[in-house]
């Protein structure tokens, strides 16, 4: 698995990256959605395109804003649970994380129109829909007898060494060399010949790993949306939205060398924050057709989103050998970037039957590889070349099938939903082809009255991920295997006007 170099975000495959710099794993984050809005949405598996009627229709397609038959105002809270179960070098650890949130806001100016006009309805709208959420925590540890962090770090050096580059802390390598974790090798002529690990043994090594990892934040949908209903057998649409996204994550590596009675090496301990703050800019414009009464047919296209992130980065190294104890922090890093996510596209089918329910379909497509990521301000020079080749090898198309549906009973709506998803990797760049596929399973309860409603959703989303601390370029690595299980409850409240 050579082509995985991560260390859960903040490792880097390239010697020279600076070790805040971004890669594929920021691009497929925050390119990704899983729409976690209101109640009655997720109640169905957010299977809204063909629907309309739901605030979240503006972040899926727009035309279904013109379905609104009155005003309304809804407002939603929403509880998480994330478990994950990490196996690492034989050991199982799972850890769990709690986050309250509030995932939609929704207010819809809807109005008829005169009698005579074709345009039997418009609506204007304001809506703020949670698109994804990042709260999670991370736990693995394992007795390594392959390889130790060091080699890693004396691969960038033999990099650094040999192109006559500067050695300093702007780089794990230069890190572990100030904090005497690796050693020049002397060849015949007294040159040096390589770097390596500070240890009798470095064929042979015995070191405990432990790896943690936690982090929150979210992207929601700030939209504003206009809406037209043409003779009731055309809904058009269109949305500019403003994502507002913030990422935190902080992490600790550490390795204990067990041979440390005969070797240099003792121990050592990484620890990073990263945040990122951005916001973004999409237009999205949909349409709906209803060729019969019960039968409505959905389609929308988005732009891209152009995300400005302002990133701020701060690491603290710290080594232990028996020459001694070293705690080395190098200056933070605070700079911006752009990103800028792939086009996506919806297609949507729902069979309705007025007063008792409805069954509804999605397909969303967008390919990740068509995701860029780019320099702003003073780090302009930089171009980003080889992340974003990597990148284009490295993700796959995502393609998203959306499945729900109501049974009415009286005041009453029964909901179930199921949504499907591809892989976002490439096969090669992930141990197992199901990983980094998410699936979500979905049930709700509905209430309405003629001025008040409430819904009340229940999710489960799992998915299978794989986080490697580190890489060699002449040697597997070993990784962790994650087993997510995300569980949402959510109420969302409104009432119409």
């Amino acid at each position: 698995m050579n082509k995985i170099c991560v260390l859960l975000g903040f490792m880097v495959c390239a010697a020279l990256q600076p070790i805040q710099a971004q890669n594929m794993f920021d691009a497929q984050r925050y390119s990704t959605p899983l729409y976690q809005a209101n109640a009655r949405a997720l109640g169905i598996s957010n299977a809204v395109g063909a629907l309309g009627g739901n605030p979240l229709s503006s972040s899926i397609n727009p035309a279904g804003m013109a379905t609104f038959p009155v005003s309304e105002f809804s407002f939603g809270f929403a509880y998480q649970q994330t478990t994950n179960t990490a196996n690492y070098m034989g050991n199982s650890q799972k850890e769990p994380k709690y986050n309250l949130n509030v995932p939609s806001m929704a207010l819809v100016m809807a109005g008829e129109t005169q009698p005579k006009d074709n345009w039997v309805m418009r609506s204007f709208s304001i809506t703020a829909n949670r698109a994804n959420g990042y709260s999670r925590a991370i736990m693995f540890s394992g007795l390594n007898q392959e390889s130790t962090i060091l080699n890693r770090f004396a691969e960038e050096m033999d990099y650094l060494w040999f192109n006559d580059l500067d050695i300093d802390s702007s780089t794990y390598g230069g890190l572990a060399y100030f904090g005497y974790l690796i050693d020049p090798v002397y060849g015949a002529d007294s040159s040096i010949s390589h770097f390596a690990p500070s240890m009798k043994n470095p064929a042979d090594p015995n070191i405990m790993q432990r790896q943690s990892i936690r982090s929150h934040g979210q992207i929601t949908d700030l939209n504003m949306t206009v809406a037209g209903n043409y003779k009731n057998k055309l809904l058009i649409g269109g949305t500019i939205g403003f994502p507002l996204l913030t990422y935190t994550e902080k992490g600790s590596y550490q390795e204990e060398n067990l041979n440390h009675a005969t070797d240099n090496f003792n121990s050592l301990a990484i620890k990073h924050t990263l945040t990122d703050n951005g916001v973004g800019m999409f237009g999205q414009i949909g349409f709906i057709l209803k060729p019969l009464h019960a039968i409505r047919l959905g389609a929308s296209i988005k732009t891209p989103t152009f995300y400005s992130i302002n990133r701020s980065f701060d690491v603290e190294f710290e080594s232990n050998t028996d020459a001694s104890k070293k705690e080395l922090k190098p200056q933070g890093h605070d700079y911006g970037y752009t990103l800028v996510s792939p086009w996506s596209t919806t297609l949507s089918a729902a069979f309705v039957i007025k007063g008792f329910g409805f069954i509804s379909a999605d397909y969303s497509y967008s390919d990740g590889a068509n995701a860029r990521l780019m320099t702003v301000g003073e780090q302009g020079d930089y171009s980003y070349h080889q992340e974003n080749d990597d990148i284009r090898e490295a993700l796959s198309p995502n393609h998203q099938i959306r499945l729900g549906g109501e049974y009415v009973v009286g005041p009453f709506a029964l909901r179930a939903g199921q949504t499907l998803g591809t892989r976002a990797f490439n096969l090669g760049y992930m141990p197992d082809k199901d990983m980094y596929l998410t699936q979500l399973t979905t049930f709700g309860l509905g209430y309405r009255e003629a001025k008040f409603f409430m819904d009340i959703a229940y999710a489960v989303a799992s998915r299978n991920a794989y986080f490697q601390p580190y890489s060699l370029s002449y040697a597997d690595v070993g990784g962790a295997e994650i087993a997510e299980t995300r569980t949402t409850v959510s109420i969302t409240a409104g009432f119409t006007f």
